[in-house]
């Protein structure tokens, strides 16, 4: 019983979390778009309210439920001999590592510049810059691939490391080249 109620949050967490990213990367995508102050601070308050209300708790229900999970169920001794298991902590831990460290910090950077903007009554090069810098696009493809790639992973469950690896590689390769592509096209082709 408590593993099915447990696996239950956990698929319910995790469909929160793919919602909360795809927003997010939408959101982020019409403040990198925007035309004016008014709407990339709508698209910016747009981002933080759904990672306060549903990114937040979804990647918190997935670390207790998981955690919970890998200790009862699968054990944390034979997490290497699941390749299926092992890739999704590590994608996990990635993607958690990389939102704390990256994202946020440019999410702190884009707050600093739009208070300076607030203050001019229109958008600044400074922010214009920041808001298309390439490690903001990077992150808008890496995370929803690392999503798709751990789900994946937890559908199939493959029993050896070839997929694994594979599907880490692709990931690597197809966000480095959808960030280079995105560096390469207007912004104001997607208006």
């Amino acid at each position: 019983m408590t593993y099915h109620l447990l696996v239950a949050a956990h698929v319910v967490a995790a469909v929160c979390l793919g919602i909360a990213i795809a927003s997010v990367c939408l959101a982020n995508g019409r403040a990198r778009r925007a035309g004016d102050l008014t709407t990339f601070l709508r698209a910016r308050r747009h981002t933080t309210l759904v990672e306060q209300r549903l990114l937040r708790p979804a990647v918190l229900a997935l670390l207790v439920s998981g955690t919970w999970l890998v200790a009862q169920f699968y054990g944390a001794s034979s997490l290497l001999a699941q390749p299926w298991l092992a890739g999704m902590v590590l994608l996990f831990v990635f993607q958690s590592a990389w939102a704390g460290v990256v994202v946020h910090a440019h999410a702190r950077r884009l707050e600093q510049l739009a208070g300076e903007a607030r203050l001019a009554g229109a958008l600044t090069p400074a922010l214009d810059q920041a808001r298309r810098a390439p490690l903001a696009r990077l992150g808008d493809v890496v995370e929803p691939l690392v999503y798709l790639l751990i789900m994946a992973l937890g559908a199939a469950r493959p029993f050896t490391w070839t997929p694994v690896l594979a599907g880490i590689a692709a990931v690597a390769l197809g966000s480095a080249a959808l960030a280079a592509l995105w560096h390469y096209v207007p912004a104001s082709t997607f208006n």
